[in-house]
């Protein structure tokens, strides 16, 4: 039983690193033009519940505003395009 948990712990570890450093490395030609909440919210580096609230909430005073979105056919999609262009003008903050 303790091995299980142990796997399961490192794997976890594993996936976390492995998501942070995915933004970093992003080979931005590579990728479909429409991805969906969850592929876009791995490569944003953002969660699916934040894509989600801020689709639902829009632009809210002290909130970071989420990135454009397309539905299409009742399905939400994420232009790669759209989501390069909100990565990169996220704003910087100094942490005291």
């Amino acid at each position: 039983m303790v091995n299980k948990l142990t796997k399961k712990a490192s794997s976890n570890e594993r996936d976390s690193n492995q998501d942070d450093s995915i933004t970093e490395m992003v080979d931005w030609q590579s990728l479909p033009m429409l991805l969906d909440e969850k592929q876009a919210s791995k490569i944003a580096g953002v969660s699916v519940p934040f894509l989600r609230l801020s689709r639902c909430e829009g632009p809210r005073a002290n909130r970071t505003t989420g990135p454009p979105f397309v539905k299409l056919n009742g399905l939400i999609r994420y232009k790669t395009e759209d989501l390069r262009k909100w990565v990169r003008n996220l704003p910087c903050r100094e942490v005291i």
